[in-house]
């Protein structure tokens, strides 16, 4: 063999051998990416499943605040209903009342009216009486 021929041996040898090094260096380094892509893909799931239970949990709030809203609003209306009829009964209930002391009022006055004619009878009966009384 000649010299050159084994030096050229020797050279493609180192070279063989930085190959294989360069080999063995970036499969590690894929290894590495590979772990990595796994681990962000991991992630990647975990955020999805999050993003879904947020999503969940604002369509149940905001379904929980519609029908909060919709109460809301069904016991206002209730309530100015009601009030509206309390204001009702308060006016019949003030009437009631001033048509019951006018007709106080007016039974006072019956009385009155009642215990006159009755004097008056009885004095026009004395009246009578006496007269009769005369008369024989």
């Amino acid at each position: 063999m000649t010299p050159w021929l084994k030096e050229q041996e020797k050279d493609a040898a180192a070279q063989e051998k930085n190959l294989s090094n360069e080999v063995s260096h970036l499969r590690v380094k894929l290894g590495s990416i590979r772990s990595k892509l796994e681990s962000v893909q991991s992630d990647l799931k975990s955020a999805q499943v999050e993003v879904r239970a947020q999503k969940s949990r604002i369509k149940k709030k905001k379904h929980v605040e519609n029908k909060l809203e919709k109460d809301r609003n069904n016991w206002a209306k209730e309530a100015e209903d009601l009030r509206q009829m309390w204001q009702i009964v308060d006016e019949k209930l003030s009437s009631t009342r001033a048509e019951i002391q006018a007709l106080q009022r007016d039974l006072g006055r019956v009385k009155e009216l009642a215990i006159e004619e009755f004097k008056t009878s009885s004095d026009l009966k004395i009246l009578i009486l006496q007269e009769s009384e005369a008369s024989y």
